[in-house]
């Protein structure tokens, strides 16, 4: 209850969330699920955590471009991690404003920690997928009217530090 003798309903968190969070990450790791619920991940948003790689690559020059917004809203709704009022609310907020660099390490850290739950063959599988991802990033801002070589240099360095991540 608050001071008033409310009870606030939107910022108590469901008693099952951590469940069904792993249910849709595949991950029973309680410290993971707990590092994702302190990013602001909810099982409502938890989709969007496989975006995180590529939305870091199209910050990396210091803006999210038009084509790169689109390709990540795009990747989004493939990944059905739109399907929700707090999942589209999130993703726009992170179009429009940069997210931290320790939010992106602790989210390449989950990340991680996820991959290594998997056997080997998938996680293989799920970290070229999402390498590729930040690739095809990185070559959208290219095709604008030709790139800054250092936008270039500062994609490919994100995009190698993720790989090393993950």
């Amino acid at each position: 209850m608050n001071p008033k003798g409310f009870v606030n309903h939107w910022s108590q968190p469901e008693e099952n969330e951590p469940k069904q969070m792993a249910s849709i990450l595949g991950v029973t790791d309680e410290s993971i699920l707990r590092e994702l619920q302190t990013l602001g991940f909810t099982s409502r948003t938890a989709r969007l955590l496989w975006l995180l790689p590529g939305l870091q690559v199209a910050w990396a020059d210091g803006y999210v471009s038009l084509r790169e917004g689109e390709m990540l809203l795009r990747a989004a709704c493939a990944r059905a991690a739109l399907s929700d009022l707090s999942a589209k609310a999130m993703m726009q907020r992170w179009l429009e404003q940069h997210p931290s660099e320790t939010f992106f390490d602790q989210a390449l850290h989950s990340i991680r920690g996820i991959l290594h739950t998997i056997n080997a063959r998938d996680r293989a599988l799920l970290k070229e997928d999402l390498l590729a991802h930040c690739h095809e990033i990185a070559a959208a801002s290219r095709h604008l009217n030709g790139m800054h070589r250092r936008a270039m240099v500062s994609e490919n360095a994100v995009i190698n530090q993720i790989a090393a991540t993950l």
